[in-house]
């Protein structure tokens, strides 16, 4: 395999061009406001717009408000941008572990809703 500095794909992407001959995934997004800085609009819908002005075909996200205030919330947040746009974002099933109580049946849970992955995050 050719050196990625090499790479038609990256020339391509340098240049600005859309690999829509190229499935494109972020494998690790957020969404919503961030408490660290200001990220103008954070929401599903905008993430969309951009993913499509720039080519990505799928994130896998979860939201900024899982990470320390609420991860229960954050899931229902991305499981309602799951259910919007079924084909292009899918979830973290994001958990804190200093939660022991609930906490399996939170992972239980997200995977009913359809999330296969899982983001470990014990911020508080």
């Amino acid at each position: 395999m050719s050196d990625f500095r090499e790479s038609v794909f990256l020339r391509r992407a340098e240049a600005g061009e859309k690999l829509e001959d190229v499935l494109v995934i972020d494998g690790h997004c957020h969404m919503g406001p961030y408490f660290g800085f200001h990220i103008p609009d954070n929401g599903i819908g905008a993430m969309v717009r951009v993913m499509d002005r720039v080519g990505i075909d799928t994130i896998i996200a979860s939201p900024h408000v899982a990470i320390g205030p609420d991860f229960r919330l954050g899931n229902d947040l991305i499981a309602e941008a799951m259910r919007r746009y079924p084909k292009r974002v899918l979830g973290y099933a994001f958990l804190n572990p200093r939660y022991e109580d609930g906490v399996l049946a939170e992972l239980e849970r997200c995977v009913s809703l359809g999330m296969r992955q899982i983001k470990l995050h014990s911020s508080n």
